[in-house]
């Protein structure tokens, strides 16, 4: 797993563009990856999880919480 890239508008964007490749919800992540997201104390209190779309070989998820938007990039192995 790679975090973190404080993510800016392009998060936003990118999501409104490609809405047809955004597969899961916030619970069907958490179940995936919550595990591994809680062992970053910044992404602990998380309150939203979504797909960004364009990942070939990763999972790319943009994550809201009190102290901002960050981006994680899930590898597939």
């Amino acid at each position: 797993m790679t975090i973190l890239a404080r993510a800016g508008r392009l998060v936003t964007d990118m999501r409104k563009m490609y809405p047809a490749y955004v597969t899961k919800g916030t619970q069907e992540w958490e179940e995936l990856y919550g595990a591994r997201l809680n062992k970053i104390s910044i992404l602990q209190n998380r309150t939203n999880i979504s797909e960004l779309s364009g990942g070939l070989t990763n999972t790319n998820l943009a994550i809201d919480t009190p102290q901002g938007r960050f981006v994680a990039r899930m590898s597939s192995n």
